[in-house]
């Protein structure tokens, strides 16, 4: 079964990481994918230092480019 999500680039701002978390865009947390089931609940110290090690990552869509 192939995986909806795919890790993208590291999330380096915090204003970004929250109002992701808030619109409920789903995140990736190392390696690890994390929905707004999850991240809506985590306090903002942790997604600031979350970001100041850069433990988040962008999470896209693993059928962005479909095969022609």
């Amino acid at each position: 079964m192939k995986p909806k999500w795919e890790r993208g680039g590291a999330i380096d701002d915090v204003d970004m990481a929250l109002s992701m978390i808030a619109r409920g865009d789903p995140i990736y947390e190392r390696h690890k994918l994390q929905t707004a089931g999850w991240t809506q609940g985590w306090p903002i110290r942790h997604v600031m230092n979350s970001v100041t090690r850069r433990a988040l990552f962008i999470a896209l869509p693993a059928d962005r480019n479909p095969p022609q």
